[in-house]
């Protein structure tokens, strides 16, 4: 009997320190959100000039269809630079840009040879740029029509914030897929608005060039992505609602998406382990923190919760795992549907709940077999 205690204990601790990491946290920052002062903004009349920095590395054949994807913007063209920054294509992407320049197409050509990485293209572009504001696009994305001025309109509207994310939207019949983008997009979103510490995807971002490229200088033996640099500076890092970008090299099965995740989790990790800075805000610290946290923390609890749930399973007290699935799942429902209108529009709860089910615990074991002190190889972009 005594052993059995002990055991309900160990679950229902576990449990609650699984949920309150997850949905406490996210619950937390939601309040504070809700009575938070307002951001005092500025009045802008004029679209700022502003360049488009695309970052490439053997993409013959998506190039092209993204510099017409540039051309449906509906922000003034005569005030965009299009920049593409190669870094080193051996296939044709370069040909077919300067062709497209020889059409008599706005866009400049910067090759970057000895490339380490993608946010090495992006500082070297940012160093020969003289417009105060850049947007970073991937070559795999599509950005709605209003994409472009949303992000600048925000970024302009608040002096204190040097980067502002779009809104990513998986181009994936993969329902996990999508739940896990909705999800973090508001995540990041509340992180911006309570911590000023966003996370943000490289998919497509406008940032201060200046102020980043400053902060990414200073931090480039530190091997820190670009929006990591910000925040531990001082600056506001945000996400943009009303900017929404489709990206299209994203998994397509369960079985892509935990090598993804993976993949992803050790970067990201790698990157959170070589931020540290004796001079950050409050605000990153504790973003960091909580971030950490769930990489490192969450997934040892949720096996302990998973094996003291199968064992009590076998006991008196096995109604207790049912209740907790239940409440977890409810809490994930809830969250989903704040975080996503279409979820509402496009599928049912008997379609939401599996979906949720399977992206928990392909997430749990993404996270659990993560190596936790991954080798940092350079700085990085973003990514998600």
């Amino acid at each position: 009997m005594v052993s059995m205690i002990i055991l309900l204990l160990i679950f229902l601790g576990s449990g609650s320190f699984l949920w309150l990491s997850v949905f406490g946290y996210i619950l937390v920052l939601s309040v504070i959100n809700r009575f938070r002062r307002p951001l005092t903004v500025r009045d802008i009349s004029v679209c700022p000039e502003i360049a488009v920095v695309i970052p490439s590395l053997d993409e013959e054949d998506m190039i092209l269809a993204k510099l017409a994807d540039l051309r449906r913007t509906d922000y003034p063209h005569d005030r965009i630079t299009i920049v593409v920054v190669d870094g080193g294509s051996s296939d044709r992407t370069t040909s077919l840009i300067r062709k497209e320049i020889g059409r008599g197409e706005p866009v400049q050509l910067i090759s970057v040879n000895e490339s380490i990485g993608r946010s090495n293209q992006i500082i070297h572009a940012l160093g020969l740029l003289r417009q105060d504001i850049v947007v970073v696009t991937d070559v795999d994305s599509v950005l709605e029509p209003s994409c472009i001025r949303e992000l600048v309109k925000m970024l302009e509207q608040d002096s204190r914030t040097a980067i502002i994310g779009a809104t990513v939207k998986p181009n994936s019949a993969l329902l996990e897929e999508r739940i896990h983008w909705w999800i973090l997009n508001y995540l990041w979103w509340l992180e911006g608005e309570v911590l000023s510490s966003a996370g943000v995807s490289g998919v497509c971002y406008a940032c201060r060039r200046e102020v980043v490229l400053k902060l990414a200088r200073e931090a480039r033996a530190r091997n820190i992505r670009l929006p990591f640099a910000t925040s531990a500076g001082g600056y506001r890092v945000r996400i943009c609602l009303r900017a929404q970008v489709t990206e299209l090299r994203v998994p397509q099965s369960p079985r892509e998406l935990l090598q993804f995740r993976r993949r992803r989790g050790a970067a990201y990790l790698a990157e959170l382990l070589s931020s540290e800075n004796g001079r950050v805000s409050v605000s990153w610290r504790l973003a960091r923190f909580m971030r950490l946290w769930h990489f490192r923390v969450m997934p040892k609890t949720g096996a302990v919760l998973m094996i003291s749930s199968l064992v009590l399973l076998c006991t008196p007290f096995w109604s207790w795992p049912l209740l907790a699935s239940a409440l977890f799942i409810i809490s994930a429902l809830v969250v989903l549907f704040v975080s996503s209108a279409s979820a509402r529009d496009e599928y049912r709860v008997w379609k939401l709940i599996p979906a949720s089910v399977r992206l928990l615990l392909l997430t749990f074991i993404s996270m659990l077999t993560l190596n936790t002190r991954p080798q940092v190889r350079g700085l990085s972009g973003g990514g998600s």
